[in-house]
């Protein structure tokens, strides 16, 4: 059961930095994004969401679950829906700047709950 969490952490790891590189050139380049870029940018994103829900999803029902979990589980969902929502809102080229800042911020959570996420669903699943 490990080697499976430990596969997917790893693939999900891969994608954040992925996804980091590609948000980072978005910026970089500026309007008019690039679309290759930007759909590279958004497919990532859906898929990175995607093995989260499942990884946590699968976890939940056979472990111990501690309030640490499920606050980092709850922070960094809405860290996730920070950055959908500010990264719909960019592209569209609304309030621009605030949710430039928004986005940024939920960047930075959601690049702490992450480590914190996995870690927890790795040990717990080496050591059960």
């Amino acid at each position: 059961m490990s080697s499976v969490y430990t596969t997917r952490v790893i693939i999900s790891s891969a994608l954040l930095m992925l996804l980091i590189v590609a948000g980072i050139f978005i910026h970089r380049t500026g309007k008019p994004y690039n679309s290759l870029v930007f759909g590279i940018h958004k497919i990532f994103t859906i898929t990175l969401i995607v093995i989260l829900v499942t990884m946590v999803k699968n976890y939940l029902p056979g472990a111990e679950v501690t309030f640490l979990l499920y606050l980092i589980i709850c922070i960094a969902a809405l860290a996730l829906s920070g950055l959908l929502i500010s990264g719909g809102m960019i592209s569209l080229d609304r309030h621009r700047n605030t949710m430039l800042l928004v986005h940024q911020v939920c960047t930075a959570v959601f690049l702490v709950c992450f480590p914190v996420l996995t870690w927890i669903l790795i040990s717990n699943t080496i050591n059960n």
